[in-house]
């Protein structure tokens, strides 16, 4: 068993569990050991959102492990269709059914026929690699199985790509996302792979007139879905003005229309609170932060920071010396008891003991810019 300082980072089988699970009427069976399933679920639970899947665990004996027994899986797929009747079940191993070799695709074609669902395996898990891979594999698998060809394009419609729960502050970029597209190209949106959403909204999301990807990760997603569907895509992560500009140039091209005013109010606030931000560098002081992304949540972020001025180590250890912390609750709170006098903001999960389910505070965005650059400026204040 590994030895860590801290919080391991969650694995490719934890993001898969997490992607699907933000999808109603998603039906998961997991064939493994029921602590595993639970521990997902209670990591789904700390991001402070509702889970709008459905997930099951056959759970496991000794028998079972040895003489490589499916019929726990068989009988669990089995009643979960006939009692519920969903459109799909999503079929997930474990280590344990991973070690004994249960190979999920020849159990989906043997029971296929016996059920009326559309059964789908989820993709091999290493649980070596990041969530990051499993939200990644996820997205790119419902676009294969669960999207369906559009008889035609929706104008000013789109889907969002790589904002998840597992990233701090998703329910308030989702919102200003949402309200800017609205505000600046009067687009509509169809779904978000894979927060808030339903089965039916990814299967109509091939109508969407463009893809906006906000996480690299899941480009080959997008990539898929250009080249199966004809749906375009562009990406961007807008932190700051230069960055959210940028994006939505981008998307007015990709369309074809014209990028609208937007509210001078919340223009001008932006324009503002970057440029208090340039003065108090200049004052001296703050100067240096040390970016911690555990959850890799916040790409695009660094570069913003430097163009603000700022001098940015990006580190999963703190470096020797910095000024302010931009990271998860649990390491700002490990400073505190150290008495470093380090100001800090969060910006990453793991988060405990509070609640973040206002969503008029991001960090992404034109009201992203004033509000994030207001507690950047707090923050050197003290």
């Amino acid at each position: 068993m590994r030895l860590y300082r801290g919080f391991p980072t969650p694995s490719d089988r934890m993001g898969a569990l997490w992607a699907l699970s933000g999808v109603e009427d998603a039906f998961i069976i997991e064939f493994g050991p029921a602590g595993t399933t639970h521990f997902a679920i209670e990591g789904f639970m700390q991001f402070d959102c509702d889970m709008h899947g459905h997930t099951y665990t056959t759970h496991m004996d000794e028998s079972d492990i040895t003489f490589g027994e499916e019929t726990r899986l068989v009988n669990a797929v089995k009643e979960i269709d006939a009692k519920y009747k969903p459109k799909y079940i999503f079929l997930s191993g474990s280590s344990i059914s991973a070690i004994i070799g249960i190979d999920l695709t020849s159990v989906i074609f043997g029971l296929q026929e016996e059920v009326q669902a559309k059964l789908i395996a989820l993709p091999d898990c290493d649980f070596t690699s990041s969530h990051r891979k499993g939200i990644a594999n996820i997205t790119k698998l419902l676009v294969k199985e669960v999207v369906q060809p559009a008889k035609e394009t929706k104008p000013l419609t789109y889907n969002l790509m790589g904002l998840n729960v597992c990233d701090y502050n998703w329910r308030s970029d989702h919102q200003e996302i949402k309200r800017m597209l609205a505000e600046r190209l009067n687009l509509n949106l169809i779904t978000s792979f894979t927060m808030d959403t339903t089965i039916e909204a990814v299967e109509t999301s091939a109508q969407a007139a463009v893809n906006v990807v906000l996480h690299p990760s899941v480009e080959p997603a997008a990539k898929l879905m250009k080249k199966k569907y004809g749906v375009p895509y562009v990406m961007g992560r807008p932190y700051g003005l230069e960055q959210t500009e940028q994006l939505l140039e981008d998307l007015a091209q990709a369309l074809d229309t014209l990028l609208l005013d937007g509210d001078a109010t919340d223009n001008q606030l932006a324009q503002y609170a970057e440029s208090a931000i340039s003065r108090r560098l200049k004052q001296g002081g703050v100067r240096r932060i040390w970016l911690k992304d555990f959850m890799g949540s916040v790409p695009g972020l660094a570069g913003y920071l430097t163009d603000l001025g700022f001098d940015v180590v990006e580190s999963d250890h703190a470096p020797d010396t910095y000024d302010m912390l931009l990271g998860d609750q649990v390491t700002a709170e490990q400073l505190e008891r150290s008495g470093a006098d380090v100001q800090s903001i969060q910006v990453s999960y793991p988060s405990h003991g509070q609640m973040n389910r206002f969503i008029h505070t991001p960090y992404m965005g034109i009201r992203g810019v004033a509000y994030l650059s207001q507690a950047l400026y707090n923050a050197m204040k003290k």
